[in-house]
This record gives C-alpha cells, sequence and structure tokens, in this order.
C-alpha cells in the first residue's frame, strides 16, 4: 500500500518540501488541481513532485487538464461530491467523458471520492456504480477524533468496508482523504459543558494504526490529511503534521 499526504492546494510547494515529504516516508502526495488553468500552473505543481521522487494523485474539476498531465498519473474527478456536487446523474455523465479522456491520454482514474463510509457515501456510490472506474477512492473521518475504532451508523470499521466492496464490486479502491484533528471538540452547555482534544502524540498513534488498518483491509493507498496546520484553532486548522511556524510536529514521523 502507497502511504500519501495531502500536500498541494493550487499552489506549489518547494523542492525542500518535497524532498522532506519523501524523507519522511510518504510515498506520494495528493495534490488538489482543480483551480488550475493552463500547463505552467500544473507544471509548477508537479515538476518538484516528480523531481523528489513521490508518486503523485491529482484531483481535477474534469477532463480539460488531463492533456497537461504525464502519461500513467493518477488522478480523481472532483472532491466529495456527496457534499459539494454534482448530482449524481451529473457526476455520472462527467465520469463516462472522464474514463474516454483518461483512456486516451494514458492516465489512471480514481473517482467516487466520496466523504465518508455513511449512508450518504454509499447511496452516491451505488447511484453511479455503473459508471465507475476499476479504481475506486473514498475517505474516512471519524465520528470524533478519539472514536477511530468505531464505525459509523451501526456499522464496525470492518462492516464499512465491506459495505464498500459489495457497492463497488471487485475494483479496486483507495482511500484518499483520512485525519486526526488536535483541536477541542466540545459538547453540551455551562456547566454540562465537556471538551477535549487529542495530544500530538495521540494523532500519532491514531495515524499509525489508520495506515495499518488500510494495509490490513487491501487499500492501494492511503492518504493522510494533511500537511500543514491553518492559522485558526478550528478542526480544519489542526490537520497538520507541521505547525503554522513550520516545525514538523510528533505527527510527522508517524512513517520513520
Amino acid at each position: 500500500m502507497k502511504h500519501l499526504l495531502q500536500a498541494i492546494f493550487n499552489e506549489p510547494i518547494t523542492p525542500m518540501d518535497c524532498r522532506a515529504i519523501k524523507h519522511l516516508g510518504f510515498d506520494g502526495v495528493r495534490i488538489d488541481a482543480q483551480g488550475i488553468w493552463d500547463l505552467a500552473g500544473m507544471k509548477a505543481l508537479l515538476d518538484q513532485v516528480l523531481d523528489a521522487g513521490l508518486w503523485p494523485l491529482v484531483i481535477l474539476l474534469d477532463g480539460r487538464a488531463c492533456a497537461w498531465l504525464p502519461q500513467g498519473t493518477a488522478v480523481e474527478l472532483r472532491n466529495e461530491p456527496d457534499i459539494e456536487g454534482p448530482t449524481p446523474a451529473i457526476y455520472r455523465d462527467l465520469l463516462y467523458g472522464m474514463r474516454a479522456t483518461c483512456n486516451f491520454y494514458g492516465l489512471e482514474l480514481w473517482a467516487g471520492v466520496v466523504s465518508n463510509l455513511i449512508d450518504r457515501g454509499f447511496n452516491y456510490l451505488s447511484a453511479i456504480a455503473d459508471a465507475l472506474p476499476d479504481r475506486v477512492s473514498v475517505h474516512w473521518y471519524p465520528h470524533r477524533p478519539w472514536l477511530q475504532a468505531q464505525g459509523h451508523e451501526g456499522r464496525t470499521r470492518e462492516e464499512e468496508v465491506e459495505e464498500l466492496r459489495r457497492t463497488i464490486g471487485d475494483r479496486e479502491f483507495g482511500v484518499s482523504e483520512f485525519g486526526f484533528h488536535t483541536a477541542k471538540v466540545c459538547r453540551g452547555f455551562w456547566w454540562w459543558k465537556r471538551c477535549r482534544a487529542l495530544t500530538d502524540d495521540e494523532a500519532y498513534e491514531a495515524i499509525r494504526a489508520e495506515f495499518q488498518f488500510w494495509s490490513e483491509q487491501g487499500a492501494a493507498f492511503a492518504t493522510l490529511y494533511q500537511l500543514n496546520d491553518g492559522f485558526g484553532d478550528g478542526p480544519l486548522d489542526r490537520y497538520g503534521i507541521r505547525d503554522i511556524c513550520t516545525r514538523w510536529k510528533r505527527q510527522a514521523e508517524v512513517l520513520l
């Protein structure tokens, strides 16, 4: 199984960062290129990744950017369409076109990219099942960061994977996002308010276990979200393996 890091969002990172990611043991990076509109922009994202020996998984908005990618590049069609859209019917039509375009340019297409292994994601995959390529990507996040061992909606973790396999058949699958943030999560009100957050050490252990879980389940790759912390204190700002001062956190050592 390949170990990936979500690292690029429509802006290139430095060659030094790419080499560091490789040194930390990651095999590749996931690249959000949905906002790239020309060959020069795509080349700026990819060149340092390829030079560092990292495997790129590139998120595209549609097939127009396929001509700008080296033959054999792995691509995903959009991100979490079960949340962000389009509807399953529109995504099916996009998929048929994307499959033909990727075949023409010799690209490796991963699709589905649903937000989680929950009913919403399974229903979306079921609705597009006849249009799916041979490779399907999904995301997985816990209900709360410390509930890694629990599935969703009454399923165990293993039952979620079994449901995925029933939905996609014998297609190969990869996990293009998972992660554990270290922001406070609070429940209740006033005297009954309780807050909890993972420590960096706890997040480190959770990430190690998650990579192991997906390897045991036969995933082709699993992608840790993400490279950098944000500037706020909310959950989306606390997934990084590097803080806002570009210092590597404990989580960065997970593959060493």
